[in-house]
């Protein structure tokens, strides 16, 4: 019950502070986020095992997301491509499609356009295991880019 009613209380602030970067606010999220990750490496955190990893994945891209929207391209792409390696070793094929597609975004904007193109494309291989929208949006970038 007790790891319920951390679910409850920390799911609902992850949310928040995704919301503060979509509000333009990506300086707040990106410090909430680190104090997520502070937290989970705290000696003392009580949060372990599979949960924790679940919730450091997903304040990890959040915070490769927050580089991003505050133009910081370089330290998100390093920070997206460490998320992925994460992703893929705890197997989690809908967030790894929505992080190749971020991570493809970022490459785009830093001119590392091949690299972009094949994270996108590695992207579109995923599916129905990836989010519909998020696939209509991983299309329209690869389309976007210059040929090549």
């Amino acid at each position: 019950m007790r790891l319920l009613g951390l679910l409850d209380r920390g799911l609902p602030q992850l949310s928040y502070r995704t919301s503060l970067r979509e509000l333009g606010r990506a300086e707040e999220s990106l410090a909430l986020h680190e104090r997520v990750l502070a937290f989970l490496d705290a000696p003392d955190c009580r949060l372990t095992g599979h949960v924790a990893d679940l919730v450091r994945l997903t304040a990890d891209t959040a915070l490769g997301r927050d580089l991003a929207a505050l133009g910081r391209w370089r330290e998100a792409a390093d920070h997206l491509r460490g998320d992925l390696r994460r992703i893929q070793q705890l197997g989690v094929p809908s967030v790894e499609a929505d992080v190749l597609m971020e991570l493809g975004r970022v490459l785009a904007e830093l001119g590392e356009i091949e690299e972009a193109r094949s994270c996108l494309r590695r992207a579109l291989v995923f599916g129905d295991a990836a989010d519909s929208g998020n696939l209509k949006i991983v299309q329209s970038l690869l389309e976007s880019l210059p040929a090549g």
